[in-house]
């Protein structure tokens, strides 16, 4: 899967497709115009699509992940550097995944998928399982994470099938609950799809609203949302993958999370700054084999850690616990408490690498291969909310006390999120095209050797045959053509 780039100088590669183009079309073309006319337009589209993914960068997916209201949805609008999602209106706790990346197209487009009936009612189950946490209430860390859950859960109930919010106190029978004509129409088959176009963002904001929006019905039922557009970030090809809360207590939508997270080769991990690294981010970190497996490698990229609202704080009470002057701006507080979070992250994440190495029963090269590795891994701490009403994404009168667009942090993973992509192997990627533009080449020798051989036997002479050795191997796409002028 490819992903469009932007206009760049002729590579050797697409030097070679263009020039064995060219010799089809002055030398085969005429040959094969009166005998096979079929044959010479698939060998040109062949070669043209082998272009067009030359002129592709692959695609690279980069799942974020994080509690619930880690802020995941507003970074995802920053990077985006517009309101794409309706975040403020969307539930917590949904089973929406979605998915942003890189179109040409002068249009934004979104495809909304719903869940299949039985889907629905397997998660219709889960919802009901909620109204008995158990010893979760009891749990101080997470009892008010957990009322918010309970409420999005109780306001699934009540958008799907029209009930009354307040009389809602708990959870009614499954057997009389039954869905009218048009949730049900959503249910059919695999689920059911709608395709969005829109020719701003703003409006295909307004668009997804119908489907996401608190105010609506269907916000429940949605499975995935695919959304692409013009997105400056995402023109090296990056495809950002917005997940389910990693302490969602439904199993189906935290599975659907591990399962992107056993193929995404790339994790952004999301934190609120003010909560630091909580008890679900460190299971996830030291249960997911698959993240032990990417730092083992050394890929110190494979893992990013960005902590969300920097500018979340008590002025008076930070001055104080940082030791500041009593005149530091708010600029001067987010600078100096971004730098503890960072060193924080650190900390945490050298303990965790000896609870990895431990319970991988890992040697010491490779606990110390491990330590270093986290030590390369990326830490940003960020200011969505300050960066998106400077950069006038969205309006807002709050004064975070920030005036530059780097202080606010987004500009630097922006950056890195530019890296990430540029540093993909794209060796492995031109050696695939290298394969099938063989198989053509290889193609195309062989069908003039047997046309050959055919001309060749009609024209012997009578009652004897012609011997024909097959030629050597003489791949068309590596003839040697003139180089063309500058």
């Amino acid at each position: 899967m490819t992903q469009p780039s932007p206009p760049n100088e002729l590579s050797p590669l697409e030097i070679k497709i263009g020039v064995f183009k060219d010799w089809l079309r002055k030398k085969a073309g005429p040959l094969l115009a009166h005998s096979n006319g079929q044959v010479f337009p698939g060998w040109e589209k062949r070669l043209s699509s082998l272009l067009e993914d030359v002129r592709n960068k692959p695609i690279v997916p980069i799942a974020l992940v994080g509690s619930t209201g880690s802020g995941k949805s507003t970074l995802l609008n920053a990077l985006l550097g517009a309101e794409v999602l309706p975040v403020s209106n969307m539930k917590p706790c949904t089973a929406v995944v979605t998915s942003v990346r890189y179109s040409p197209a002068a249009v934004y487009q979104a495809t909304v998928t719903f869940l299949s009936r039985q889907a629905w009612d397997e998660e219709l189950r889960k919802l009901k399982d909620t109204f008995q946490p158990g010893d979760r209430e009891d749990d101080a860390e997470g009892a008010d994470e957990w009322q918010v859950i309970s409420r999005s859960t109780k306001d699934k109930i009540c958008a799907v099938y029209g009930l009354d919010k307040e009389a809602l106190e708990t959870m009614p029978g499954l057997d009389s609950l039954h869905l009218d004509a048009q949730m049900a129409g959503c249910l059919q088959g695999e689920g059911s799809r709608v395709f969005l176009e829109a020719a701003s963002t703003k409006e295909l904001k307004q668009k997804l609203r119908g489907y996401l929006s608190s105010e609506e019905r269907f916000w429940p039922l949605i499975k995935t949302v695919e959304i692409s557009g013009p997105f400056d970030a995402l023109r090296h090809g990056a495809v950002l993958i917005d997940l389910p809360g990693v302490n969602d207590p439904n199993q189906a939508r935290e599975d659907v999370t591990r399962s992107f997270l056993r193929d995404a080769p790339f994790i952004w991990i999301a934190f609120n700054t003010k909560r630091g690294m909580t008890r679900d981010i460190h299971e996830l970190l030291v249960k997911q084999d698959l993240l032990r497996q990417f730092l083992m490698h050394g890929k110190h990229d494979a893992v990013t850690f960005i902590g969300t609202h920097a500018d979340d704080f008590d002025p008076e009470q930070a001055i104080d616990e940082f030791s500041l002057d009593a005149d530091a701006t708010n600029a001067e507080i987010i600078r100096e408490r971004s730098r503890r979070v960072v060193k924080q992250v650190r900390s945490d994440l050298e303990d965790i690498s000896t609870e990895l190495a431990r319970v991988a029963n890992a040697k010491f090269d490779d606990l110390e291969r491990l330590k270093q590795t986290l030590a390369q891994t990326k830490v940003f701490v960020v200011s969505t909310r300050a960066y998106m009403q400077l950069k006038k994404i969205c309006q807002g009168r709050k004064d975070y006390g920030i005036e530059r667009l780097d202080d606010s942090g987004v500009p630097a993973v922006v950056q890195h999120l530019s890296d990430v992509c540029r540093k993909q192997d794209m060796r492995a990627h031109h050696e695939d095209i290298e394969r099938r533009l063989g198989f053509v080449s290889e193609e195309v020798r062989s069908f003039f050797w047997l046309a050959s051989a055919r001309s060749s036997s009609s024209r012997a002479p009578s009652g004897k045959r012609r011997t024909i050795s097959k030629p050597a191997s003489r791949d068309p796409a590596k003839i040697s053509h003139p180089k063309p002028a500058a």
